[in-house]
């Protein structure tokens, strides 16, 4: 019996030399890091981009696999890989791989309107574990999985449809008699197709001469004439006093204030498509910089709402008034104010 507890000490011992040095191992979630998939405006139109950036977070003694870094990919639930798309700005795997933080910025298109849920994102870890009687470094597997993201995709279809149902003719179609009868009816509605024809082409040759003359006038032409055009209708657009549907009202006038901008900064070969923010990010070189941000501020809440398709804003009144004042403010400085 003496011998027994002598025997069972050194077993114990020899179990806790060998298994001690796996208590100091990596096990705890946060300790190993975290993989963050974020996206600051989620939502948009068709074709629209939307800027999305990939975070890795790593611990101490925790390395990416660059494998599993290279095989990153946005999947959304729900939509054929035929209608998204999306670009992640190149990388050096090779350096990244030594990183402890890492940013990967990206777009995505989506070419179907809907709600989507973007699936978690996944990237393998290698945990450096050091042996008690081995100085080599053996590595153990992690796992690390993103956040779920939500965007919404705009449709550029009316929201109530007509009704699909079968239209069916009370009365017999009418067909023009044969012989003379049918001849002269005919003959009429050919007389009255001339007149009308000719009517139309008197009348829109007045409507040109009229406009050529009032440009002559002021003494526009060209681009200034299609400037001034332009001006005149986004005042006349910001200055309804009803608006029954937010989201189609921003629409028009979003499309209204690219032109006029290019057209008065005389930006011929700017691209005017994407997103408002996208947009104004291209002007930077030819606005200031308290302009271009406030600029930036108004067209991101125009964005949001036609993204969200809201049909009643409740900061719509604010944001009209702010983007007059900014119109107001960046028409003095080009030195023509056209109204605002």
């Amino acid at each position: 019996m003496n011998r027994f507890f002598p025997i069972l000490f050194c077993i114990v011992l020899v179990l806790s030399c060998h298994l001690g040095p796996a208590a100091v191992s990596l096990t705890r979630a946060d300790e190993i890091g975290e993989l963050v998939l974020e996206c600051p405006l989620n939502g948009g139109r068709l074709g629209d981009p939307i800027a999305f950036v990939i975070r890795v977070h790593l611990g101490d003694g925790v390395g990416v696999d660059i494998g599993s870094l290279r095989r990153l990919a946005l999947r959304p639930q729900g939509l054929q890989e035929e209608l998204f798309d999306y670009e992640i700005e190149n990388f050096d795997t090779l350096k990244l791989g030594e990183s402890k933080k890492i940013v990967l910025p990206g777009k995505m298109f989506f070419y179907a309107p809907g709600e989507y849920s973007l699936k978690p994102l996944s990237l393998t870890c290698n945990l450096s574990v050091k042996g008690a009687e081995k100085s080599e470094v053996e590595p153990a597997v992690h796992t690390l999985v993103s956040n779920s993201v939500g965007v919404k995709i705009a449709s550029m279809h009316p929201q109530g449809d007509l009704p699909k149902s079968l239209l069916i003719a009370t009365d017999e179609p009418g067909f023009f008699p044969t012989g003379l009868v049918g001849w002269q009816t005919r003959s009429r509605l050919y007389v009255y197709a001339i007149v009308t024809f000719m009517l139309l082409g008197f009348v829109l040759f007045f409507v040109a001469h009229r406009c050529r003359e009032k440009g002559a006038v002021r003494g526009l032409s060209g681009a200034a004439a299609r400037l001034q055009e332009v001006a005149s209708l986004l005042l006349e657009t910001l200055k309804l006093a009803e608006v029954e549907n937010h989201y189609n009202y921003l629409i028009e006038v979003d499309h209204l204030l690219r032109r006029f901008i290019v057209l008065q900064l005389k930006l011929s070969g700017i691209d005017a498509g994407g997103s408002g923010v996208l947009f104004v990010s291209r002007l930077s070189p030819f606005l200031e910089s308290q302009s271009l941000i406030s600029l930036t501020q108004i067209w991101a809440e125009i964005d949001l709402t036609i993204a969200s398709e809201r049909r009643a804003d409740p900061e719509f009144i604010r944001l009209r008034a702010d983007l007059v004042e900014w119109l107001r403010e960046f028409c003095q400085v080009e030195g023509e104010r056209y109204g605002f």
